[in-house]
């Protein structure tokens, strides 16, 4: 897809970058929220074992507070992490990492 420079981008590009490589602050129209789907979980962790479970509660809840800072879409997969921390608290996994890793993204509410 062609950038602002007229270059196509080796990742595709996107309409939220602006020319410099710094994220706009504000989302495109088109902009969905970042949402993961059953299509793009295949190359997520399952949260079946105690680190994936972490690791996807650290993607869907911290990486988006980030990535779109200041937009709705920040919370947008709340939701889904939310579900992972409360499966993986079900499981028993808090007793393996540290306490406030799963049990964090249960607090967040806008």
């Amino acid at each position: 897809m062609p950038g602002a420079t007229g270059r196509a981008s080796p990742l595709g590009g996107s309409p939220d970058l602006e020319p410099s490589g710094t994220r706009s602050t504000q989302p495109s129209s088109s902009a969905s929220p970042p949402r993961i789907g059953p299509r793009g979980r295949a190359g997520l962790p399952s949260g079946r074992t105690r680190p994936a479970a972490r690791a996807l509660v650290l993607l869907l809840d911290q990486f988006p507070r980030h990535l779109f800072r200041g937009t709705a879409l920040a919370y947008a997969s709340d939701a889904q992490a939310r579900a992972v921390a409360r499966q993986a608290l079900a499981r028993g996994f808090d007793t393996w990492t540290p306490r406030r890793t799963p049990s964090l993204t249960t607090k967040h509410r806008r």
